[in-house]
């Protein structure tokens, strides 16, 4: 079980990228190593917070499998998932993957809160008694 992200252009993932210029973004953030042809993971030391999947998905988001086991040469969705082992570590997950979208010029939605994550939203809010 997992926390889910995914970081697309649109709802019907209708924009693609170059894997090499995605994978090159994603690369790019603090934490984040290679693990396969497709894949990447957040981690500190031997501990994983977040695994991330540079796909190709159809409209309706299902993966689409490329002919010869190879990865896809584009992707248009970009899977953040974070172990419930690793809920500790959400937030830093949700503003990495946040960081990752917005150098894509992608919106990241919270797939269980069905919300489109913002700067904003990554703020700790004040308690109510804080604002008299």
């Amino acid at each position: 079980m997992s926390h889910d992200l995914c970081a697309r252009a649109d709802a019907a993932h209708s924009k693609s990228l170059p894997r090499a210029l995605a994978s090159g973004v994603v690369a790019g953030t603090a934490r984040v190593v290679p693990n396969g042809p497709s894949g990447f993971v957040m981690q500190e030391g031997d501990s994983i917070w977040m695994e991330i999947d540079l796909e190709l998905v159809s409209q309706d988001g299902d993966a689409v499998a490329p002919e010869g086991g190879s990865p896809s040469p584009t992707v248009n969705c970009i899977n953040f998932h974070v172990p419930y082992a690793a809920s500790e570590k959400l937030d830093d997950c949700r503003a990495a993957a946040l960081q990752i979208a917005t150098a894509l010029g992608w919106e990241l939605h919270d797939l269980q809160l069905d919300t489109v994550v913002t700067l904003r939203s990554l703020r700790p809010r004040r308690p109510w008694w804080r604002f008299w």
